[in-house]
């Protein structure tokens, strides 16, 4: 369940009209204030064992609702963050071929968690960063199946920039079989062959190729 504070709401509907002949206004309807809804509350890190628990069941959403309950208490908890942005990954390629629709949001949530996690924390290990290299790896894909073109770019952008560099995966990835004629995908290619072949080589204005 979301959970969001909501203020007392009163609503006035005024009549549109008179009946024919009568002078007398119509009367406003009040409507009675809604409840407010009140954050999550619970410990973290029995949420943390809930969520896991279910994910080792396959019931990844309900891992997700759980820790999306957690991250409301601590937007910047490093775990809940990393487990958030792995079972919204892991459970957008299980339903890619069937809800292709979900499974976009679902990455877009773990590209999203990811780049909260990034902007809380500095101190990755090479195993997280390679995870991280993938997620955006594919929100690339689910944004090219989906031909968002400037979406697919720049998710890309991001996956080398943290450390995917598999070229000819890219080049024979199926995902991508739409753009590969496509002017400005084929010049990340190259701009990404160049960079790999001469890490120091520079753009003929003389900045730096993509890392």
């Amino acid at each position: 369940m979301r959970f969001f504070a909501l203020t007392g709401l009163v609503a006035v509907v005024v009549g549109c009209s008179k009946s024919p002949g009568s002078h007398a206004a119509s009367q406003p309807t009040t409507l009675a204030p809604l409840p407010a809804l009140s954050r999550p509350t619970g410990n973290i890190d029995e949420m943390i064992d809930q969520a896991k628990e279910a994910a080792d069941k396959g019931d990844y959403d309900q891992a997700i609702e759980t820790l999306e309950n957690a991250v409301m208490l601590d937007a910047t908890h490093r775990t809940v963050l990393l487990l958030l942005t792995h079972f919204a990954s892991t459970r957008s390629k299980a339903i890619g071929d069937r809800d292709p629709d979900k499974a976009h949001g679902l990455i877009l949530k773990s590209g999203g968690y990811l780049r909260m996690l990034r902007g809380a924390h500095k101190d990755f290990t090479d195993e997280e960063k390679r995870v991280f290299a993938q997620v955006f790896y594919d929100e690339a894909c689910a944004h090219a199946r989906l031909s968002l073109r400037d979406e697919t770019l720049a998710s890309l952008r991001e996956a080398r920039a943290a450390g995917f560099d598999e070229l000819d995966r890219l080049r024979t990835d199926a995902s991508f079989v739409t753009l590969l004629d496509l002017p400005s995908f084929q010049k990340l290619l190259e701009e990404w062959a160049a960079s790999a072949q001469n890490p120091g080589r520079r753009r003929p204005d003389g900045s730096p190729y993509p890392p």
